[in-house]
C-alpha cells in the first residue's frame, strides 16, 4: 500500500473474509513457547543487582544512530475486521479515520499485515484451544466454558479470523522492525494481553504480544515489556514468569474486585525469571503529574539494569480519564509522553494498543501519541540541533477537528 492511499473504510466488502492459507506454504520462523534459559554466565543482570556486569559494552541510549522511521499496520481488510469485536465496535475504524483526517499517516512505512497461520498461533496457544475458537464463530457449544468463550469473550461472527488477522498484524510489525524496514513499529489494534494459552480472558481471544515477543527472541536476546493499560497484563506476566529473556512490567490498578485481580506487588517472576517481572499497582484518580514522574524514573531504572535490545509498549487507553471501565485520569497528552520517553532510547519498539472504551478519546490519544513519534523522527534525524520540535507539537496539532466522515 501506497502512502498516499486513502482509505476508503466503507469499501471493504467481504474481503474481510480471508482464505485459509496454504498448509504447504513455509511459514515464517517462530521460536516455539518454551523459552531456553541462557546459559549462568549469560545471563542478563536483574534489578537487585547493585552493579553492572564489568564486561558489559551496551549502551542503552545509544540506540541506532540511523534515520529513525516509524512503521504503521494498516490496511481496509485489517481495519473493518478489528472494528467487528463487540466491545470495541467501530473503534479501529474512529481511530485510523482520525489519524488520516490529520495527515498523520503521510511519511509513515505501511505495513500492511497478513492473518497469522494455524502454525503461528501455535507458537504460543494450545492447538485444542484454537481448534474451539475456530470451531465456535458465532457459536457456543459445550466446550466454551472449558477455553473462556463466554460472557466478555463469547464467540462472533469471524472471531477467528479476527484473531488472525490481530496476531498477524503484531507479527508483520515485528518482522519490519527486525528487518531493519523501522524502529518503531505501530498496531493500534493489536495489545490483547489478557488471553492465556488455552483461554480467551477480558474481551482477548489471542495474545499477540507474547507471540510478537516470542517472534523477536529470534533476533533479540533481551525484551522488556512495558504495560500501562489499567488492568494487569496477566497473561503476558503469566507466559514470561519463568525466563530472565523477557522483563516483564506492569502499571495498573490493583484493588479487590477489580479485573483481573492478579498484579501484586510481590510477583517476581520465579526459577530463571527471579526478579524479571516488576508490578506497580496504583490507586484510583491517578493524573498525568502522579503518573509521569514515576514512569519515567521506574521504566529508566529497568533498562539500566536489565539492558534490553528491543522494547514492548502496551498502550491501553483505558488509563485516560473519562473511560467508563477505568478510574485514572491520565490525559492524552500524558500518555504521548510516556510513548515518547521509551521512543528516545531509540530501540526498535514494538507499539500497541489495548483496552479504551471511549472511542473518541482513543482516537485523540493516538493523534497525540503519532504527532510525538513523527516529532521525535525528525528532530532525531535533525541531530540535537533541532530544537523547534516542542513549539511544533503545540502549534501544530489543532483542536479543531479536520473534517472528515466521523466528525
Amino acid at each position: 500500500m501506497n502512502n498516499e492511499d486513502q482509505f476508503d473504510f466503507d469499501d471493504a466488502g467481504d474481503s474481510i473474509v480471508k482464505p485459509p492459507m496454504d498448509p504447504h506454504e513455509a511459514p515464517r520462523k517462530r521460536v516455539k513457547f518454551q523459552v531456553p534459559d541462557e546459559e549462568e554466565k549469560e545471563q542478563a543482570p536483574a534489578i537487585p543487582t547493585e552493579n553492572q556486569p564489568e564486561d558489559s559494552t551496551e549502551d542503552p541510549d545509544k540506540g541506532n544512530e540511523s534515520s529513525l522511521k516509524i512503521g504503521y499496520v494498516c490496511s481496509i481488510p485489517y481495519v473493518t475486521t478489528c472494528a467487528l469485536l463487540p466491545i470495541h465496535k467501530g473503534r479501529a475504524v474512529i481511530v485510523h479515520a482520525l489519524l488520516q483526517a490529520y495527515d498523520l499517516l503521510d511519511d509513515l512505512l505501511i505495513i500492511d499485515p497478513s492473518p497469522a497461520s494455524d502454525r503461528q498461533l501455535l507458537a504460543f496457544h494450545d492447538i485444542d484451544y484454537i481448534s474451539s475458537l475456530k470451531a465456535n464463530n458465532n457459536k457456543c457449544n459445550e466446550k466454551c466454558v472449558e477455553f473462556g468463550l463466554e460472557d466478555d469473550c463469547a464467540p462472533f461472527n469471524n472471531v477467528y479470523n479476527y484473531a488472525k488477522m490481530v496476531a498477524g498484524a503484531s507479527l508483520s510489525a515485528v518482522d519490519s522492525l527486525v528487518q531493519g524496514e523501522c524502529q518503531i513499529a505501530v498496531n493500534v489494534e493489536g495489545g490483547r494481553h489478557h488471553a492465556k494459552k488455552d483461554h480467551a480472558s477480558g474481551y482477548c481471544y489471542v495474545n499477540d504480544i507474547v507471540l510478537s515477543i516470542l517472534s523477536l527472541l529470534d533476533t533479540y536476546s533481551r525484551v522488556l515489556y512495558i504495560d500501562i493499560d489499567i488492568h494487569h497484563g496477566d497473561g503476558v506476566e503469566e507466559a514470561f514468569y519463568s525466563t530472565n529473556k523477557v522483563f516483564t512490567l506492569s502499571f495498573h490498578k490493583h484493588a479487590p474486585g477489580f479485573f483481573p485481580g492478579t498484579g501484586g506487588k510481590d510477583k517476581h517472576g520465579s526459577g530463571r525469571g527471579l526478579h524479571h517481572n516488576l508490578n506497580v499497582p496504583l490507586n484510583d484518580g491517578l493524573t498525568d503529574a502522579d503518573y509521569l514522574p514515576l514512569f519515567t524514573r521506574i521504566t529508566s531504572a529497568v533498562r539500566d539494569r536489565f539492558m534490553p535490545q528491543a522494547v514492548v509498549l502496551q498502550c491501553g487507553m483505558d488509563c485516560l480519564g473519562g473511560d467508563p471501565l477505568g478510574s485514572w485520569c491520565l490525559t492524552p497528552n500524558g500518555v504521548a509522553t510516556c510513548v515518547e520517553h521509551i521512543a528516545s532510547w531509540n530501540l526498535p519498539s514494538l507499539l500497541l494498543g489495548g483496552g479504551g472504551y471511549n472511542s473518541p478519546n482513543v482516537a485523540r490519544s493516538w493523534v497525540r501519541i503519532m504527532d510525538k513519534l513523527r516529532d521525535h523522527s525528525k528532530t532525531h534525524d535533525q541531530g540535537e540541533g533541532a530544537s523547534e520540535g516542542k513549539e511544533r507539537y503545540a502549534s501544530e496539532i489543532s483542536d479543531d477537528i479536520p473534517e472528515h466522515k466521523y466528525l
